[in-house]
C-alpha cells in the first residue's frame, strides 16, 4: 500500500525539466491557474443563482397559469349549471357576478360541480328573480297543425305545378 501512495506522489509531483519530461510550475503560475479556476467556479455559481431565480420566477408564473385555468374551468361549470337552471342572457351575467367570490371554493369532477348545495340555495333564494320561465299556450299536442283552422293552404296551392 505504501508503494501505491509513493507512486501516486511521484506522478503528481512536478520534476525539473529534463528529468521526467514534466513541466515545473512557479508559484505565480499556480496562483494564476488556481485564480482562473476559482473565477470560473464563481461565475458558474453566479449563473446558478441567476438560473435558480429564473426557475423560481417561472414556477410562480406556472402556478398562476394553473390557477387561472382552474378558475376558468370552474366559471364554465357554474355558467353551464346556471344555463341548466334557465338563467340566460343578462341574468346569467348578473348571476355570475353574484357568485364570483364563491367560485374558488367549488370542487370539480371533470367539468361538473361536485357539490351544488350553495348554488342551489342561491338559485332558489337571491337569484330566483333571474330564473326565466317558459310559458306554453295552447293545447299540448305532439304535432301541432301547420295552419290556422284547417282551411285551404294557399301557400301550398301557389307552388303546385300547373298542368
Amino acid at each position: 500500500m505504501s508503494d501505491t501512495i509513493n507512486n501516486n506522489h511521484q506522478q503528481t509531483t512536478p520534476t525539473p525539466e529534463g528529468t521526467g519530461g514534466e513541466k515545473l510550475f512557479t508559484q505565480a503560475d499556480l496562483d494564476r491557474i488556481i485564480g482562473e479556476r476559482l473565477s470560473r467556479i464563481k461565475g458558474t455559481t453566479a449563473d446558478d443563482e441567476t438560473y435558480k431565480s429564473l426557475y423560481e420566477a417561472a414556477q410562480k408564473e406556472l402556478e398562476g397559469i394553473k390557477a387561472g385555468q382552474s378558475r376558468a374551468a370552474k366559471e364554465a361549470a357554474v355558467r353551464a349549471y346556471f344555463e341548466d337552471k334557465n338563467i340566460v342572457g343578462k341574468s346569467l351575467d348578473i348571476a355570475m357576478l353574484a357568485v364570483r367570490a364563491d367560485i374558488d371554493g367549488l370542487v370539480l369532477d371533470g367539468d361538473k360541480i361536485t357539490d351544488t348545495t350553495a348554488l342551489d340555495a342561491m338559485v332558489t333564494g337571491t337569484l330566483a328573480p333571474l330564473v326565466s320561465h317558459t310559458v306554453t299556450m295552447g293545447a299540448n299536442t305532439a304535432h301541432p297543425p301547420f295552419n290556422n283552422g284547417g282551411g285551404p293552404d294557399r301557400l301550398a296551392d301557389a307552388f303546385k305545378p300547373k298542368i
